[in-house]
């Protein structure tokens, strides 16, 4: 939207302007040229990489939609490079994505809503590996959140402009609730396991499977053995 539209709607009156100037949440919000302008990397890099160090492109994709699209675009860009297999319990058969998708698609509306707008040359990275997933994000986490109790409800708002408006949108739900909710995902996937890091002036959240550098190890010790093992007739 442009800014002019952002305003008519009901969410956009509470963030118009500041002494006749547009907001910065307000330009966010809108695909308007200014936006570009004053925040270019407000967006999100999406790559999938081959192997488990980035390196070797097999796709990437840069989103610089508005704000309130930029999440949702890049969570589908992630469920586009992982797999999801199925299974029959009885008649029915059910689904499971091979990481716990709920949990990331949290962590990538987090990013967008609580990451540091004002650090310039920084923009969210997510990349997909084939052992892990890394969504890397602009800005230290808040000094409020200890990251190893996702289970008590903590909430910290960076952007208090911001993040009102992605609740009226549905992006986000109560407050305090999203740190939980990735928490009981991860409970159904143990194979996964969740490692966040602070790399520089970032915060970075990764989705790592477990057992696969184990997986890895035995496969290259059946290959070694297949090629060592003397040929009979």
């Amino acid at each position: 939207m442009k800014i002019e539209e952002i305003i008519k709607q009901p969410e956009g009156r509470r963030i118009e302007f500041k002494e006749n100037l547009p907001t910065n949440a307000l330009v966010l919000l809108s695909n308007d040229e200014i936006r570009e302008r004053l925040f270019p990397y407000a967006k999100i890099e999406c790559a999938r990489f081959k192997g488990t160090v980035p390196g070797d492109f097999i796709d990437q994709k840069t989103i610089d939609s508005p704000l309130s699209f930029q999440a949702e675009e890049s969570y589908k860009f992630v469920l586009r490079h992982i797999s999801q297999g199925s299974k029959y319990e009885g008649v029915y058969r059910k689904d499971r994505w091979e990481y716990p998708v709920i949990a990331i698609r949290e962590v990538i509306r987090n990013a967008v809503i609580h990451r540091d707008y004002s650090l310039k040359g920084q923009d969210i990275k997510i990349a997909v590996f084939d052992d892990k997933i890394e969504i890397t994000n602009p800005g230290k986490l808040m000094p409020t959140i200890d990251f190893n109790d996702m289970e008590s409800g903590q909430s910290d708002i960076r952007n208090k402009v911001l993040a009102p408006v992605f609740k009226k949108l549905g992006i986000i739900e109560q407050w305090g609730n999203g740190l939980r909710l990735i928490a009981e995902e991860l409970k159904k996937y143990p194979e996964i396991k969740i490692e966040w890091s602070e790399p520089g002036f970032a915060f970075r959240v990764t989705f790592k499977k477990i057992y696969y550098e184990q997986l890895r190890t035995l496969s290259e010790k059946k290959t070694d053995y297949d090629r060592l093992r003397p040929i009979t007739f």
